[in-house]
């Protein structure tokens, strides 16, 4: 079987199998968008699932219902410029929202075959084939754990530091021996209190400021400061993940890896946050 006929034999299986089980949606507008799944009419699904996130619906079913349509639309040949990055954002945006593992293990299925395409059309137009970058070591290690366990870590580690003081003050009045325990304790729980308790901030600071989205367009260059386009930067790949800050003028200001710079605003989808 060929690449390309693999990754959509992915996608049309993940198609069959259907959304991940829900609860607290609003029933109508899901049932009508699941119908028009199932009976191939993607464009219809894409509105019902749109309405209901332009009314501030967020769950990761929806999300990857989203995701699905788009990619039924882009496998019916019916497909839009934006399609692709668009089914990306969906099911990145369930990957992050979901609790189940099946639905985190499905949506990466499909980012992995949405982004195969993207780069190879990427490859064919003479374009660099990366997709996605990966997340720096500081980020990765961040996320380990929950902002909660780094904090609890931290607390833990001060404690130890306490009875490591508690130890050697009491060795010393005893003659000093133990002492050497106390100092050993000391030096090893201070350290790790100070690394979990920065690990804890950042985890706090990316919770509260971190803004992401999916790049939804294809042939998007990066502008300046002056909202000119820089002909001589490559062209963002659909379906990237860019890190989003400040709103001007409809642009917003993006990073990706060491870019940055300005995109349209309507060249990218902002990632829904889980709550906390």
């Amino acid at each position: 079987m060929s690449g390309r006929r693999l990754r959509w034999a992915v996608l049309t299986a993940l198609l069959c199998l259907g959304g991940p089980a829900r609860a607290d949606e609003p029933a109508d507008g899901l049932k009508r968008a699941e119908a028009a799944l199932a009976a191939d009419k993607a464009s219809e699904a894409i509105a019902e699932l749109e309405s209901l996130a332009d009314l501030g619906h967020v769950d990761a079913a929806l999300s990857f219902d989203r995701g699905l349509a788009y990619a039924q639309r882009v496998r019916s040949g019916a497909g839009v410029d934006g399609d692709l990055g668009r089914a990306i954002h969906g099911f990145v945006e369930a990957r992050e929202l979901s609790t189940s593992d099946r639905t985190r293990a499905d949506a990466a299925l499909a980012i992995t075959s949405l982004r195969s395409e993207v780069a190879k059309r990427r490859s064919r137009a003479g374009e660099e084939a990366a997709v996605e970058e990966g997340l720096s070591l500081g980020r990765n290690v961040t996320r380990l754990l929950p902002e909660s366990a780094w904090f609890f870590a931290a607390v833990g580690f001060s404690l130890v530091f306490t009875l490591a003081l508690f130890v050697r003050r009491r060795a010393l009045a005893r003659g000093g021996g133990g002492r050497q325990l106390g100092v050993v304790l000391g030096l090893a729980a201070l350290p790790a209190c100070l690394l979990t308790t920065g690990l804890g901030l950042a985890a706090r600071a990316e919770r509260r400021d971190l803004r992401e989205g999916i790049l939804v367009a294809s042939g998007v260059r990066p502008f300046d400061a002056r909202h000119i386009a820089r002909a001589d930067s490559p062209t963002l790949p659909e379906g990237g993940r860019v890190r989003l800050f400040e709103l001007e003028g409809g642009f917003v200001r993006f990073r990706r890896g060491e870019l940055e710079g300005f995109i349209p605003s309507s060249a990218v989808a902002p990632l829904a946050r889980p709550s906390r």
